[in-house]
């Protein structure tokens, strides 16, 4: 089950099949809802015994309004991958004022916490991926059906997805 808090990376890079289901915030990029309707459903799934793998994608910026929820998961032990793309800024805002308003940039962009530290005080696990060589054999060895982890994806701040916004 892949939950996500903004559709844009998704529908450039996601393969849905049979195998998985796509549970996208409807387009309305409602920040902070993939992490905590990831749990919601690893608590159903888990008390069905139908005992799915949960993925939440998330930004940086979504993933601050919402990363207390992870606290549930760990609280009932329910096991939950989040995949955190941190460029240091709310990328679709900065996009739109790249491309329409001259990269005249307000209030987009700002200071992450340290990810490694607060996984720490979650007693979650914890990667960081700077380049594809660091990715590379990671999702193959992780423990999704038991363990709570955070995967944080470094990323250019100015390297946008292809689509254009309009005015």
């Amino acid at each position: 089950m892949i939950f996500d808090d903004n559709i844009i990376f998704a529908q450039n890079f996601l393969k849905v099949s049979a195998e998985n289901s796509y549970y996208p915030n409807s387009g309305i990029s409602s920040l902070g809802q993939a992490i905590p309707a990831a749990i919601g459903a690893t608590f159903f799934c888990q008390k069905e015994e139908q005992k799915k793998v949960s993925f939440a994608i998330v930004g940086d910026g979504g993933f601050q309004m919402c990363c207390m929820e992870i606290m549930t998961a760990v609280n009932y032990q329910l096991p939950l991958t989040i995949v955190l793309f941190n460029n240091s800024t709310m990328g679709l805002i900065r996009k739109n004022q790249f491309q329409q308003y001259d990269e005249r940039y307000i209030n987009c962009d700002f200071i992450n916490p340290d990810y490694e530290y607060l996984s720490k005080s979650f007693g979650i696990k914890y990667y960081k991926v700077q380049s594809e060589i660091d990715l590379e054999g990671l999702l193959a060895n992780l423990d999704y059906k038991k363990s709570i982890n955070l995967i944080e994806i470094m990323i250019d701040k100015d390297v946008f997805p292809s689509y254009h916004s309009r005015r």
